[in-house]
């Protein structure tokens, strides 16, 4: 799970804002699956490492960002 070195983190994180959260999962954490269009990284090796224009950030019950990582696009 790794993010391109050319992506904006900080963009990354208001383009999130605009989708809504989910949850709370398991963790209390709310998720918010964000597709950004282009390719932003690679997904965990666990996933096989596959190009990924899609993220998740999870956020606690304030918004305080805890997580996020390219994954790829969720089942609908």
């Amino acid at each position: 799970m790794v993010f391109d070195a050319s992506v904006d983190l900080d963009e990354l994180v208001d383009l999130a804002g605009t989708v809504k959260a989910v949850g709370p999962n398991p963790s209390g954490h709310y998720e918010r699956y964000v597709n950004v269009g282009r390719l932003i990284g690679v997904t965990s090796e666990k996933t096989g490492g596959k190009p990924a224009s899609w993220f998740l950030l999870a956020q606690d019950k304030w918004g305080s960002v805890r997580t996020m990582y390219p994954i790829e696009k969720p089942a609908k």
